[in-house]
């Protein structure tokens, strides 16, 4: 058996295996080769199956055929599978940990190009409700661009979006104005919370009520 069909054959057996529970969570945090899957109020800590990062092309079957051959294997092209904001099912082990099997539908995604060679999309976050841009005037220097992308990612994927700019005691606000004033003009809210205001209780806060959960 060739190389190429030993993992058309482990992909298959992955897909179609029944040995363990199914559960089902929200991921909201990455960590190196695994995943934090909330389901329930309690983390599960999730590595990815292989099959994820692959499309598995099956022949047309019969209803009743159970284990249909994998007939080609193709590479996804995104860097990662699974994003933070996934509603995942997963196999449960029992003891806070389990394996991602399935991705549900996503009601949209904010991408960006990887950075290489290869074509490949990273997916920053997905099923967003608006995106919030926060940096600093100072402490390090804000950097226009960075902020130009995420705004237009936002814009391509029709998500409403905000700038908060922290740190603004450290600068003179002449310093900034006439970038603020342009994003402004262009529609975007811009905020500036004051340096000892409490998150849970700014301006900033009340004006994503509804959209923070």
């Amino acid at each position: 058996m060739s190389d190429r069909e030993s993992e058309e054959r482990r992909a298959a057996d992955e897909t179609t295996d029944p040995r363990t529970i199914l559960g089902e969570g929200t991921v909201y945090k990455k960590l190196q080769g695994f995943h934090c899957v909330n389901t329930g109020g309690n983390t599960v800590l999730c590595t990815i199956s292989s099959t994820l990062r692959k499309n598995l092309e099956y022949p047309v079957a019969a209803p009743w055929s159970l284990r249909p051959r994998v007939v080609a294997v193709h590479q996804i092209r995104t860097v990662d599978p699974v994003a933070i904001g996934d509603k995942v099912r997963f196999t449960d082990s029992g003891d806070d940990t389990g394996m991602i099997i399935e991705v549900l539908p996503r009601r949209n995604s904010l991408v960006r190009r990887a950075a290489g060679r290869k074509a490949l999309q990273q997916v920053i976050v997905v099923n967003v409700d608006q995106v919030v841009v926060v940096f600093a005037a100072s402490r390090p220097a804000p950097n226009w661009e960075t902020l130009d992308r995420y705004l237009a990612a936002a814009e391509s994927t029709g998500l409403p979006a905000r700038v908060v700019i922290t740190k603004m005691d450290l600068v003179d606000g002449d310093a900034v104005a006439d970038e603020v004033d342009t994003y402004r003009r262009a529609g975007y809210p811009v905020l500036s919370p004051a340096p000892c205001a409490v998150w849970a209780s700014s301006r900033s806060r009340r004006r994503c009520a509804g959209a923070l959960r």
